[in-house]
């Protein structure tokens, strides 16, 4: 997916649906994984492995997965499409 998707997706983001906002952003979040990864891993190894590059990625990934307010999931989303642009 490229990076134009993924910010059609994140436009989609502006809705009340709370569990609705969620799978969108896990949806787009696995797209990011892909789209930092020349080659696509292992699902099971997608995060792990932005730990052998710019560690800033993998902290952000962490963060975004661990977090449990969808604000703050947010905002970890967009700093991770930010480092892409």
């Amino acid at each position: 997916m490229s990076l134009e998707r993924i910010k059609e997706l994140q436009q989609k983001l502006d809705i009340d649906d709370v569990g609705q906002k969620r799978y969108l952003m896990y949806r787009i979040f696995e797209e990011v994984l892909e789209e930092i990864h020349e080659e696509v891993p292992e699902p099971e190894n997608r995060v792990k492995k932005l730990q052998e590059g710019n560690g800033y990625p993998y902290k952000l990934a962490q963060d975004f997965l661990t977090e449990s307010s969808t604000m703050k999931k947010r905002e970890k989303l967009d700093k991770m499409i930010d480092y892409l642009e």
